[in-house]
């Protein structure tokens, strides 16, 4: 019976700010390894003065990521994935705003496939607010681009090219806390945290 060991990779602060990451990691990948878990650990200062960028390369679902401070105006979360041939069932994106999953979510974005529809919502002291359902064109087998932007009054939603407005339900300053994405009928290829006024390319329009 084969075993499975399991190591730690430590990449530095100048690897990260010369954007080599994920050329180091896929290195390792070229070799046979699999990358299982992916963190990036800095403080708020270094997060703004580096500009860091949070990418996670085919998590498995469901998946949970730290956001880390400062998650404010201007900054975003960029999903690129496929639809699962079966296109049935639905799957979820969460930003949740303490340790416990269930009590509080500033934005909850659920995608129905046999619908075709988006629903937006959130969780306030355990008890889900009012749903706000939009229509999407969704097809077995097709790539697309979830891009969640903070703006003052209001999260701005992309859905490859349909775009919504969903209000902030609580205040803006309560901190966010971790990202949450569920599901079994999509494959997520790239999950990014950006901060604000940092340009990428996975939030360009022809990447």
């Amino acid at each position: 019976m084969s075993k499975t060991e399991r190591t730690f990779l430590a990449i530095k602060p100048d690897a990260v700010s010369r954007r080599l990451v994920g050329e180091i990691i896929k290195r390792f990948e070229d070799k046979g390894f699999k990358c299982a878990f992916t963190e990036a650990l800095v403080t708020q200062a270094n997060f703004t003065q580096m500009g860091i960028k949070v990418i996670h390369h085919n998590p498995d679902l469901p998946f949970n990521a730290r956001i880390r401070e400062p998650f404010e105006v201007g900054s975003r979360v960029v999903i690129r994935g496929i639809i699962a041939q079966e296109a049935k069932g639905k799957w979820s994106v969460n930003i949740i705003k303490n340790r416990e999953e269930d009590k509080d979510l500033a934005l909850h974005i659920e995608i129905h496939l046999e619908e075709n529809i988006i629903v937006l919502n959130s969780k306030h002291d355990g008890k889900w607010q009012d749903e706000v359902k939009n229509d999407l064109q969704l097809q077995a087998g097709q790539k697309f681009m979830l891009r969640i932007t903070v703006n003052k009054d209001s999260f701005r939603i992309k859905y490859d090219r349909k775009v919504f407005e969903f209000p902030h339900r609580t205040p803006l300053e309560a901190k966010c806390t971790r990202l949450n994405i569920r599901g079994d009928c999509v494959k997520i290829r790239k999950a990014v945290l950006i901060p604000k006024d940092e340009n990428d390319e996975s939030d360009d329009e022809s990447s």
